[in-house]
């Protein structure tokens, strides 16, 4: 899918800084944050030009030495600012596919980039502190933005298929992966996933993954949220799904979408009907995971625009075979009046 930007997700654009997206619904509570693109940076090719990769293992070969290390943090400079998160204590994670989610605090760097000795293994973060601003990096997986309209706490979430499946501690729930007892996933002779033969329990969506792990924790960051039952919590935080793979570039094994179903994602799975993969809708399972959480869906922000689909705005692991830079979506508490 072609990226057009809408009225959900706006595109604001200048000749001397960042492209960025940003969510008109994050932006009527007045918080802070953006969703980058490749335009507006410093990078040269193949990352060129606004790439946000945070260590140098995370960038693409060519750019991890110190002038591109140094040109990232120029970029993570200029999306600070345009983002209006200036002066900001930046608060990376390192990714790993995982359920985790962690205090912003613990993760703090400064505007230099020297970290605080603490880079927690994660895949989200939550915050109430005005004074940070948290940031995960993506090419193709989905990043995802949270705010309470309740107690101004914020999240950040990174989201792959493995995101979606995940259970904290980092790993893919099992049960998801093989199916349950009753009805395994079942492959068909032409190599597709048989869709009579997989077990699926669409009517419910379980509570797993990165995005649960998130909203679970973001209350934690607010007594005046604590009180209240969890879908009631819920009920009050508004998310923006940023730029993301698409499914007519997402082709998955018949595993991962056997998983998908096993874990009541089966609508969110494409299947061929004569050869090919299955493909999965990432927008869309992340969406239903949100909605499964008790988030309401007229307070989600989001189109499908697919990373893969549009080099000229957007970086792609698959698209690119790992020689590309990354993405940011960034987020930070509102400031305090007078701050």
């Amino acid at each position: 899918m072609v990226c057009r930007p809408s009225d959900v997700i706006r595109l604001d654009s200048s000749s001397f800084g960042p492209h960025l997206l940003r969510s008109t619904l994050l932006e009527s509570l007045r918080i802070p944050h953006a969703f980058s693109t490749r335009l507006g940076g410093v990078s040269a090719a193949p990352c060129d030009t606004l790439d946000c990769a945070g260590e140098a293992a995370e960038a693409a070969p060519g750019s991890a030495g110190a002038d591109g290390r140094d040109r990232r943090l120029e970029n993570r400079r200029r999306l600070l600012a345009a983002a209006e998160l200036a002066g900001r204590a930046i608060a990376p994670i390192r990714l790993v596919h995982g359920a985790d989610v962690v205090r912003a605090a613990l993760a703090a760097e400064n505007e230099n980039g020297d970290r605080s000795p603490h880079r927690p293994a994660a895949d989200a973060m939550v915050s109430n502190d005005p004074a940070m601003a948290l940031l995960v990096t993506t090419a193709d997986c989905a990043p995802i933005l949270l705010a309470c309209a309740a107690c101004g706490a914020v999240g950040a979430v990174h989201c792959g298929w493995r995101g979606v499946l995940a259970t904290p501690g980092g790993t893919v729930d099992q049960a998801s992966r093989t199916g349950d007892a009753a009805g395994r996933c079942a492959v068909s002779a032409s190599g597709t996933v048989a869709a009579t033969a997989c077990r699926s329990s669409d009517e419910r969506v379980p509570l797993r993954g990165a995005i649960a792990s998130a909203l679970s924790a973001l209350h934690g960051e607010a007594a005046p949220c604590a009180a209240r039952s969890p879908l009631e919590r819920a009920s009050s935080v508004v998310a923006a799904i940023g730029p993301c793979i698409g499914p007519e570039a997402f082709e998955v094994g018949d595993e991962v979408a056997c998983a998908f179903i096993a874990a009541g994602l089966g609508r969110c799975v494409i299947r061929r009907r004569t050869g090919g993969r299955p493909r999965i809708d990432l927008f869309a399972s992340v969406h239903a995971q949100l909605v499964a959480c008790g988030v309401d869906p007229g307070a989600i922000d989001g189109e499908p625009f697919c990373t893969a689909s549009n080099p000229q705005l957007f970086f792609s692991h698959r698209r690119d075979r790992g020689r590309t830079g990354r993405m940011a979506a960034v987020i930070g508490a509102a400031a305090l009046d007078g701050a």
